[in-house]
């Protein structure tokens, strides 16, 4: 157990970039969400970065046994977290407006 600890405090400073990452796209699907017209575009900047997560897994496996690879598996593990949450985002937000719209429809 001290070595896990031990494993945590040596690498704070790179875990700390998956919830300020995660909290990015949130912002930005929250954004996109407010201003765009589109149902679908508040998905692009998720996709985005899971295309991008994917680019970066693909070049990861090639070069895995190298040291850049497992910087950048750690990259891509990231990248698809905050593009999943991103996704999950976007599909709440959708609902909620959904529900919004079948509620005035039913009112009226």
């Amino acid at each position: 157990m001290t070595g896990l600890i031990n494993l945590v405090v040596d690498n704070f400073s790179s875990l700390i970039i998956l919830p300020i990452l995660t909290m990015i796209i949130i912002a930005i699907t929250v954004v996109i969400s407010k201003t765009s017209e589109s149902r679908s575009a508040k998905f692009y900047p998720s996709i985005a970065f899971g295309i991008v997560s994917i680019v970066l897994a693909i070049f990861s496996y090639i070069n895995f046994t190298k040291d850049i690879g497992l910087n950048v598996a750690f990259a891509s593990i990231s990248l698809a977290t905050a593009s999943i949450v991103g996704i999950i985002t976007a599909v709440i937000i959708n609902l909620i407006d959904g529900l919004k719209l079948t509620y005035k429809d039913n009112n009226k």
